[in-house]
Parts: C-alpha cells; structure tokens; sequence
C-alpha cells in the first residue's frame, strides 16, 4: 500500500511505500536546505553548553576544588625511562635484517659508529660494507663507491664475492659490459 504525502519545502508530492518510515520532505536536498526550528529548551540547552554550565568540571567552585586537590598532590613525578636498545631490547634477533630490496643490513654498537659515515639513525649499515672493510682495511669504502656482488647474489657477502668501483657510473658501466658480454649480435649488428 502506497500512501502519498506533500513535501514542506517545495510542495511536490512524494509517494511512500507500508513499512517506510514516515518522512516530511522529499529529499535529502530539501531536508538540508530547510533552516532548522529548534524548540525554546532546545535553544536553552545548547547555550547553555557553549557557556560550560553543563559541563561541572567547567563551573568555577568544582575547577577551585580540582585544583586544590592537584596542588596538596604536588608535581605529578615524570617517568625517567628510556627504552633499550640494541641487545638489552626484549624484541632483539641479533641486529641482523635483510631489507626487501634483498640487501643484509647489521646494527653497529653506539661506541663504534664514528667509524660510518653514512649510518642510519637507528645503527644500521650495509653487511657488505661492512665485510668489505674487515677484508681491506688499507682500503675501506667510502661514501660515494659502491660494493658490487660478483654472482649478483645480494645478500652473499663473503670478501671474495665482493668488488669495489668508483661510483655509481662505473657500476652501471660494469654490469653493461657483462650484459654485452653475454647477449650476441646478428649478422647485422643486432641483439638477438
């Protein structure tokens, strides 16, 4: 059963089905551009919640009361509590994490970390870099050069998989020239 009703902003008539709540406009649209009439306590109610009278922890004898009681309690004490780290924190798995580019990352205690130039905040440093500079500690890396992997397994770190090149370029220079090495050309010069 369908009854018809008349909307109260724009006085087109709207049809609602047995069961539909009953609605006093036609729209959403219409119900939003109707200036609101709130009812006198309604208007009471809200002043008076903008003024704070509402609220007790708001009117000024409790406040004096609350204060009060915080002032015999005295400076609330602050934690003097500084998490652990490194191998005193609960979570510590050895300071060892392969990130998800696939290169091994080793945390560096506090006392060594001068020795890094380029540590992250948290005392972590590339593992190859590392065992670069336990193998060649006449010629340790440096900002700027790059350790290549020879099998191109990132995470195989051991001194004799290990290279190191100037910068960035050569290493790029370096894997094209493996690349041409191992691609070969027809009879008119191109890759096959």
């Amino acid at each position: 059963m369908k009854s018809m009703l008349t909307c109260e902003r724009c006085q087109s008539s709207f049809e609602i089905r047995r069961g539909d709540r009953v609605r006093r406009f036609c729209s959403r649209l219409c119900w939003y551009k109707t200036p609101r009439q709130h009812s006198a306590e309604a208007k009471e109610k809200m002043a008076l919640s903008k003024r704070g009278d509402q609220n007790p922890a708001k009117r000024p004898e409790v406040r004096a009361k609350i204060s009060e009681s915080l002032r015999k309690l005295g400076p609330r004490p602050r934690p003097n509590y500084e998490a652990p780290r490194g191998p005193q924190a609960h979570n510590w798995r050895g300071g060892v994490w392969q990130r998800k580019d696939g290169y091994v990352i080793v945390w560096i205690p506090p006392d060594e970390r001068h020795k890094w130039p380029e540590i992250s905040r948290q005392g972590y440093v590339f593992r190859s870099h590392a065992a670069w500079n336990e193998a060649h500690p006449d010629d340790p890396w440096r900002p700027g050069e790059v350790i290549h992997h020879r099998n191109g397994i990132k995470d195989d770190d051991r001194p004799a998989n290990l290279e190191k090149l100037a910068n960035q370029s050569s290493h790029f220079q370096h894997h094209a020239s493996l690349l041409a090495a191992v691609r070969q050309r027809d009879a008119q010069g191109h890759f096959i």
